[in-house]
């Protein structure tokens, strides 16, 4: 049976804000990526270094760390990389509690909590266990350990072990190593009489692990060390845990739940730009290369190259046009532009740009008071692209009729009812050589729809799901790459019913040994 982790999307931050709405940056454009970081964190990376911030900007934990693993059991790990080796700097829960590691120690091959023990490894390499608050459960007394499972974790004693992958049937110098099975009272579980020594040991499931004994008997036993079956022929497909699992179950690296997308949605305008508007009032004119709908009262938005964070607020501009004291020309007129603006707004002095002739050009205002803006400009004749806004957020745009008309005319047509849009262009691989992206479907129209989607693509587990969405609702189906051995671009193809053109989008995947 395949898991299905959903991603959680910026939700209960904040009531959500009725009537009239705009939107100013809580977090202006400064990161290379935002993507949430379970109910209450957002993940930061800015180049090559990652961190944790609130949806208002707040820093958690300093964009300094290398590596900061998905939450597992409520908790992930801030990890720095030393000589080759991920070194463990603190332990975040999701509410946002950092709980500093000062200790020198390092995660392997199980970056995670299970059963609220995480093995982690000393300078030496030896191996032991850490609780939730840092405090060492198993001193670091094993040459290899897998993740606790139903209270026990497989072990060896003693020297340090190389793995070659995950399955341990470990040699040191020719020997063979014993394995064994312990509880967190550093307690060994007595296995029964005829078993005798063991090679491999998997990790308990469904109350069972495999045992391969010194002549290699395959004995299925339960967690009071009895064997239940003898078994031959196995075939060795592990979980995250180094458990075995059938051939066609598959895990999902740790992430988060469905999107609950519950405030103005993205859309997309004239030039591949994405806006924002709450049924056909446009909220934020085309202007984002990247833009996520709002929830709680945020939104995850892209400009220029950087990621900030959007912020809802009551109130709306509006903008009232006519010819100044200039008389007209054919060269052109002076025109006013009088701006009301929202009594929250405190994102800025604004600016009117003419983009008439495909170049910016700024033009500085007046403020009549606390309420509006008044800007007299001259302007060639003819058709005008007027914009107003801040140097870096438009919140006003002479085209927004038009746009909005767009949006109309585009959701009256089946064919362009749905969009497209996907959670990454660039992915990670877990330690099974997998990695999950999300495709997300909005529907742009006033009415509800439903679609047949089908997803496909290069080794790729894809879907095909029935799916009703509501006027202006976004739906989010996981896919999941496998076998990344090397970084390439793999092409995943979305077709929805009712759709003329299949949307292609190429998705960089990057192998697990280069990082968490």
């Amino acid at each position: 049976m395949m898991k299905r982790v959903i991603f959680l999307f910026l939700i209960g931050l904040c009531p959500l804000l009725a009537g009239a709405q705009t939107a100013q940056w809580a977090l202006k454009p400064k990161y290379s990526s935002i993507t949430p970081y379970g109910e209450n964190l957002l993940k930061v990376k800015l180049y090559n270094k990652v961190g944790l911030i609130g949806k208002d900007g707040r820093e958690v934990v300093p964009v300094t760390a290398d590596s900061i693993t998905p939450l597992t059991e409520d908790i992930g790990l801030v990890l720095v990389l030393e000589d080759e080796k991920y070194r463990l700097l603190g332990l975040v829960n999701r509410n946002a509690n950092v709980q500093s590691i000062s200790q020198e120690v390092y995660v392997n091959e199980y970056p995670f909590f299970s059963e609220g023990k995480l093995p982690v490894r000393n300078k030496k390499g030896m191996y032991g266990f850490m609780d939730v608050t840092g405090r060492m459960v198993l001193d670091f007394d094993y040459g290899s350990v897998h993740p606790f499972s139903e209270g026990w974790a497989a072990v060896s004693k003693g020297s340090v072990i190389k793995s070659l992958g995950k399955m341990i049937n470990a040699n040191i110098g020719g020997k063979r190593v014993k394995m064994y099975y312990v509880n967190e009272r550093g307690q060994f579980l007595t296995l029964q009489s005829d078993i005798g020594d063991i090679y491999t040991a998997t990790s308990f499931k469904n109350g069972e692990a495999l045992v391969i004994t010194k002549d290699n008997r395959y004995c299925f036993i339960n967690t009071s060390g009895n064997i239940i079956r003898m078994g031959s022929g196995v075939t060795m497909k592990f979980d995250k845990k180094y458990a075995l699992c059938l051939v066609e179950e598959v895990e999902e690296e740790a992430s988060d739940a469905i999107a609950r997308y519950d405030g103005p949605s993205a859309f997309v305008g004239e030039g591949g730009f994405y806006g924002y508007r709450q049924g056909d009032k446009i909220i934020l004119p085309p202007q984002f290369s990247m833009a996520f709908s709002f929830a709680g009262g945020y939104a995850i938005a892209a400009r220029d190259g950087f990621w900030g964070i959007l912020k809802l607020m009551a109130g709306d501009f509006q903008c009232k046009v006519s010819n100044g004291s200039s008389s007209n020309t054919a060269e052109g007129a002076t025109m006013n532009y009088v701006l009301s603006i929202p009594a929250d707004w405190d994102g800025g002095r604004l600016l009117l740009y003419d983009m008439t002739d495909g170049e910016k050009k700024a033009y500085a205002g007046k403020a009549e008071g606390q309420s509006a803006y008044e800007f007299s400009v001259a302007l060639p004749a003819g058709k005008r692209n007027v914009s107003i806004g801040t140097e870096d957020l438009l919140v006003w745009n002479s085209e927004q009729q038009q746009a909005v008309d767009r949006v109309r005319t585009s959701s009256s047509e089946e064919s362009d009812a749905i969009s497209v849009r996907f959670s990454a262009n660039s992915v990670k691989a877990n330690a099974k050589d997998m990695s999950t992206v999300n495709v997300i479907l909005c529907n742009d129209s006033q009415e509800t729809r439903s679609v047949t989607v089908k997803i496909t693509g290069d080794r790729l587990w894809g879907a095909e799901k029935r799916l009703d969405l509501e006027a202006g609702k976004q739906a989010t189906i996981p896919i999941t790459f496998y076998k990344i051995s090397l970084k390439e671009r793999r092409t995943v193809n979305v077709s929805v019913s009712g759709m003329a053109n299949v949307v292609s989008k190429k998705i960089e995947v990057n192998p697990f040994y280069e990082d968490f």
